[in-house]
């Protein structure tokens, strides 16, 4: 199994950017867990009910357009090739991350 999402055509993405953090609700432990093994950390926010990640350095995002409501989408590229989705909410100021575990 890959831990490739389908690309999206690149007219379709926003130039690269540095990626440091992301604010999210708090992760379940098989989420954090992947994500520590691509080099993330993690601290709590806001009483445990969020927890910002900072991302490793040399991580980039790339927004996927058009954006067609309140929040914004990015693909997450790792140093090591791992790649997420991360949505961004505006109302909540918050973000999504969507991940695919990587294979056993």
């Amino acid at each position: 199994m890959s831990t490739k999402f389908a690309q999206q055509p690149e007219q379709w993405l926003g130039a690269p950017q540095q990626a440091t953090t992301a604010h999210c609700p708090a992760l379940c432990q098989e989420a954090q867990q992947l994500l520590a093994n691509h080099g993330c950390t993690f601290s709590a926010a806001d009483n445990q009910k969020h927890v910002q990640i900072t991302y490793p350095d040399g991580t980039t995002k790339r927004e996927i357009y058009p954006r067609l409501n309140l929040s914004e989408k990015y693909w997450v590229y790792f140093p090591d090739g791992y790649e997420i989705m991360e949505m961004y909410d505006w109302p909540r100021k918050i973000s999504l991350l969507f991940y695919r575990p990587e294979p056993s």
